[in-house]
């Protein structure tokens, strides 16, 4: 098979499992609601995007595509 051209899919509720680094959540069955949140830069950060924890409020997530 040919590898694809067509650009990485953006983390959406359904395509990412993550777990934070800092007080062990996790996504479960690879939903990430209730636990992450996933926030859009601002300023010189508006082209990137972040994944938050939401029960601490940490950005040090292991985020892996699915």
């Amino acid at each position: 098979m040919r590898a694809s051209n067509l650009p990485e899919p953006e983390p959406t509720q359904d395509n990412f499992a993550a777990i934070c680094k800092e007080c062990g959540t996790g996504t479960l069955n690879n939903s990430r609601l209730p636990r992450f949140a996933i926030l859009d830069g601002c300023d010189e950060f508006e082209d990137q995007t972040f994944i938050v924890c939401k029960t601490c409020g940490s950005t040090h997530v292991d985020v892996v595509e699915l």
